[in-house]
């Protein structure tokens, strides 16, 4: 028992054998192959598979894939389904081996609670800078920031509200002539007459 030569080759053959019963099998052999001296062949499909098991061969999956082989991918939106997204402006996405959330049209990622919140001032997808809302904003209320539509003030129409409402288009003069101007109008009476209570006197 005291042969330095058989000490050592016990040792060799524990830290080997150890090697080969590791919980997940240890990564030792060339992609695609398993067993002793690894001499198996495993079939797993590489896009999804991380690695093979080195005693049974089986498919060790990366994240995301599923299957014997690792061959499918996972749809996390049907999986998780609104948990995947959370909040009512989010929309799930899947992609390959894995998936995103989307936030509606103007909206963004909060990236404190990962919800969707609006933008401010600003539409889109992304709430990118180039999808600002195009309104005059001295005639404007606010814009709907899912849309870009500027909801224009009282007298004032048009994509930007930058288009002045003909007040004159009711005929509130009767048979006048009616000047339209910024936000009102006025009645055109004769000489040295005033437009007075809807008549010239």
């Amino acid at each position: 028992m005291n042969n330095p030569r058989f000490s050592w080759q016990i040792l060799f053959f524990i830290v080997a054998n150890f090697s080969m019963t590791d919980s997940q099998g240890p990564k030792t052999c060339p992609r695609g192959k398993f067993g002793v001296k690894c001499r198996q062949t495993c079939y797993c499909d590489w896009t999804g598979a991380e690695f093979c098991h080195q005693r049974t061969g089986q498919c060790i999956c990366h994240t995301g894939f599923q299957g014997s082989l690792c061959e499918e991918d996972i749809d996390e939106c049907h999986t998780y389904g609104a948990t995947a997204c959370p909040g009512k402006f989010a929309a799930c996405e899947n992609t390959f081996g894995s998936y995103n959330c989307r936030c509606q049209r103007g909206y963004e990622r909060n990236p404190l609670s990962l919800q969707c919140k609006l933008c401010p001032n600003r539409n889109g997808e992304g709430c990118k800078r180039s999808a600002r809302c195009p309104c005059m904003w001295e005639n404007t209320l606010g814009c709907n920031l899912a849309t870009g539509e500027c909801l224009c003030k009282t007298g004032w129409k048009g994509n930007r509200c930058d288009v002045s409402i003909d007040d004159c288009i009711w005929k509130p003069c009767g048979g006048m002539l009616c000047l339209d101007l910024h936000r009102t109008f006025s009645c055109i009476c004769g000489e040295n007459k005033r437009f007075i209570r809807g008549e010239c006197r």
